[in-house]
């Protein structure tokens, strides 16, 4: 697991290129009946990048269109709160919370070399995040592209038992995690459209 931790930054990308091309399989599978590899996977990342913002295009419209009533019952759960702090037993009237207030104000603008650190590295992790996505995105592509010729390129490398120890295991833990991931897909496509 301290091997893991250390590796994370590059383990990451692989598992989450996996876990899309796990996804993915089943249409490439189909494609390359017809296509070529490479055509095949490319389209499948194409679909799911097009499908991925077409849910952005529908939904971001219906959020930005409650933004509003968002705002307003957030103005009516920091009234509640004020009320209730004013009340017993903590009896903080409008100069005690202005008080704090205006302390917490003071304490961000003196420690603003640490608030903008924080931010720089929030940044960092955006940017990290975009580079995992974009990473997962590329090892996808070649495991649709060339995913099965990868076990018997290993297995010239292993020794003829282990290679079709090797082959077993693959094949099972690939068969796995695809029916896995397309059962909670299937759960939560149930879900969706129940609720």
């Amino acid at each position: 697991f301290w091997i893991l931790g250390q590796l994370w930054s590059v383990l990451l990308p692989i598992f989450f290129g996996l876990l899309l091309a796990t996804v993915l399989w089943p249409p490439v599978r189909f494609m390359r009946r017809k296509l070529p590899n490479a055509l095949a996977a490319i389209l499948a990342l194409v679909g799911l990048l097009v499908i991925f913002g077409g849910l952005i295009a529908v939904l971001a419209p219906q959020v930005t269109s409650q933004a509003g009533d968002l705002a307003n019952r957030a103005i009516g759960g920091l009234t509640t709160l004020q009320q209730w702090l004013a009340g017993p037993p903590f009896n903080l009237g409008p100069d005690a919370l202005g008080g704090l207030l205006d302390k917490g104000i003071a304490q961000i603008q003196s420690n603003s070399q640490e608030v903008v650190a924080i931010v720089i590295g929030s940044l960092g992790a955006i940017g990290s995040a975009i580079i995992t996505l974009v990473l997962a995105l590329v090892l996808c592509f070649f495991i649709l592209k060339d995913g099965p010729r990868f076990v018997p390129w290993l297995q010239t490398w292993i020794n003829p038992s282990g290679g079709r120890h090797f082959a077993e295991l693959s094949d099972r833990v690939w068969t796995a995690l695809g029916q896995y991931v397309w059962s909670q897909a299937a759960v939560a496509a149930v879900d969706g459209i129940f609720i």
